[in-house]
């Protein structure tokens, strides 16, 4: 797109939407103006998808959205949109019509994924936009008067005049599985569009045009009844809204915990057919050492909610290896993929759904900062909006639950006032967490050059309101190239009801005495989930260990040969401390890692570490476009 009016190619175009086909399963198609050229390729995944007819162009707008509009119903109406034909009406054409009656601020009235771009002729404006959560990714590059935009970066990096030039700071954090700085991406002129943001961009710059936060009231919601029924409605409405889709069967994930419990359980009350269930679970014989507070198996309780929603339940235990799976990644998910030991189970989960005939899969990640938050945390808001008495009764309370020690509740009820330096010193002492400047694979003298990087608490933040403290952690995700990616690779769409805007909005409505109650932790999600999970599932104090056998996925030489292949990269190697990369190698531990520390080191950051040069090295080889 040209700002100064100056004709676009659309060859340009072309090579662009090429460069991104493996995120694609139709045809693409296209639309040009003078000053400006839009192509799309998407998924279907809808109903209505078989006419969905993007690019769509009106006489001054032209729209092209990665869309489910999950308010379907409601937004017909408010449009006055009847007959028959509303049945084959496409996401995006109700967007175009709800875009041409309210402009910009109709994404205000959309509830949904998406990632969405409109070019306004009359008033030369672009407007980028994406959901709260980043469930769909969006990137921009802006080069004088002209911009480029597309689903993903490889398709940025296509665009004529871009360069592969990184952006040193992203690299770093990366490595240190840090959040990168608001817009920023690996690439120095790739910028993300944030989650939940809708921006204005023109010939004299870019503009906010809105940025969804969520109410803060001070609503009471339990334990009234209202508070269950209300939990059960919103849950209920999440979830439902994601089946729509063009095939049967669904399929969800479920392990033994309250959100996929929940997700899964509310699917099968709501489908009239059998849900797919599947539950990622170590080899059949796999006896790790004693964690406290942990299981490492949890197909046996997740077998149980199963059978109380009459599911199709499945555990997989087959994984790949981890090496494997860096190395698959790369290309896919176009930047530095973390969290590499669960990438083997949720790649087998999504292979698991395709065998089993479904293309979308229901997730729950969201579910603990969201509907079923809880736990000491509440601590904090009792302090605050109840007072000291409040606050004594439920401290002492808490206190008497076996797996809580006094130290954590006068940490979580008060450490909003402790300096991050203290909050950093108790962490490390009581949780053996150590920084992770400190354990992540950085050369010293590069972290040295990034000095906000050097600084930064390690310690989760904290306002003294649980809310706001978890709305700072939404807002500093973004699932965005994750699913794309998973979707090109699996070719199973995943969608998370636990990140539903209105879920988030209820769950910012949660009063102390919903989260935490007579030392009795999420007493609302107990009480609301009564009537769908089995007791056991409720009451059982233990939490999953995520992919448990991942050591066994790993050998030394395996890494070692990783590590020998990615240093002869330039960049990589004046990143990483190799010497500390072949240190830990060397002096990989003979059994099962069960400190936390150790778990930190050779799960976390040495993976991450190989993956980031591996990704450096992939891109300066021209190895990220896929066609």
């Amino acid at each position: 797109m040209d700002f100064e009016g100056q004709r676009v190619d659309q060859r340009e175009c072309q090579r662009m939407v090429s460069a991104q086909r493996a995120f694609s399963s139709r045809q693409p198609a296209f639309a040009t103006i003078p000053s400006a050229a839009f192509g799309a390729a998407l998924f279907p995944s809808l109903p209505e998808d078989e006419f969905d007819r993007q690019p769509l162009k009106t006489t001054s707008l032209v729209l092209v959205a990665d869309i489910r509009v999950d308010n379907r119903q409601e937004l017909i109406s408010s449009l006055r949109l009847d007959g028959p034909s509303t049945r084959t009406l496409a996401d995006s054409d109700l967007l175009l019509v709800a875009w041409q009656r309210w402009g910009p601020l109709c994404i205000k009235r959309i509830v949904g994924d998406y990632a969405i771009a409109v070019y306004d002729e009359t008033t030369k404006q672009l407007t980028l936009a994406r959901s709260i959560t980043g469930q769909r990714p969006l990137f921009y590059r802006r080069a004088g008067h002209r911009i480029a935009f597309a689903s993903m970066p490889s398709g940025l990096l296509a665009s004529p005049g871009s360069s592969r030039e990184f952006d040193r700071n992203s690299l770093v954090r990366a490595v240190l599985d840090l959040p990168y700085r608001p817009g920023a991406t690996v690439f120095s002129n790739v910028h993300r569009v944030p989650p939940g943001r809708c921006i204005g961009l023109s010939r004299d710059g870019e503009t906010v045009i809105d940025d969804w936060q969520p109410r803060f009231p001070a609503t009471s919601l339990f334990p009234d009844d209202d508070g269950v029924q209300a939990y059960r409605q919103v849950l209920d409405d999440a979830v439902q809204c994601r089946l729509r889709r063009r095939s049967a069967p669904i399929a969800a994930h479920l392990s033994s915990g309250y959100d996929s419990s929940a997700v899964a359980a509310t699917t099968a009350r709501l489908e009239t057919q059998p849900v797919i269930v599947l539950t990622a679970a170590p080899r059949q014989d796999f006896d790790p050492p004693y964690i406290r507070g942990r299981m490492s198996d949890e197909s046996a309780l997740a077998a149980g909610t199963a059978r109380m929603g009459a599911m199709d339940h499945h555990v997989v235990r087959e994984q790949s290896r981890l090496v494997d799976r860096i190395k698959a990644q790369t290309r896919y998910y176009q930047e530095p993929r973390r969290n590499l030991v669960n990438s083997g189970w949720l790649h087998a989960i999504d292979q698991a759904a395709l065998a089993s005939g479904a293309s979308t899969l229901l997730a729950a990640e969201l579910g603990n900062l969201t509907i079923n938050a809880g736990g000491l945390p509440a601590l904090a808001d009792y302090w605050r909006v109840r007072g000291p008495v409040r606050w004594a009764i439920e401290a002492t309370k808490a206190a008497r639950r076996s797996d809580v020690r006094w130290r954590g509740v006068i940490f979580n009820s008060w450490r909003s006032h402790l300096p991050a330096a203290i909050q950093n010193e108790l962490y490390g002492r009581f949780l053996h967490v150590a920084p992770n400047s400190e354990i992540g694979f950085i050369r010293r003298e590069v972290l040295n050059q990034h000095p906000d990087i050097r600084s930064q608490s390690f310690a989760p933040s904290s306002s003294g309101c649980s809310r706001r403290d978890r709305w700072e952690v939404i807002r500093s995700l973004d699932y965005g190239t994750f699913r794309k990616g998973s979707l090109a690779e699996d070719r199973v769409e995943t969608r998370d009801p636990t990140a539903d805007q209105r879920l988030i909005q209820f769950s910012m409505l949660l009063t102390p005495e919903a989260m935490l109650s007579n030392g009795v932790f999420r007493p609302l999600a107990r009480a609301a989930l009564a009537d769908r999970i089995p007791a056991d599932v409720i009451n059982n104090p233990l939490r999953g260990i995520q992919s448990a056998d991942w050591f066994e996925r790993i050998e030394r030489q395996e890494l070692r040969d990783l590590a020998d292949e990615v240093r002869t990269n330039t960049m990589a190697f004046d990143l990483l401390d190799f010497e500390r990369i072949d240190r830990a190698i060397d002096n990989w531990p003979p059994a099962f890692v069960s400190t936390f520390q150790m778990y930190e080191e050779y799960a976390v950051y040495l993976p991450l570490a190989l993956s980031v040069a591996l990704f450096i090295k992939t891109v300066e080889e021209g190895g990220l476009t896929l066609s």
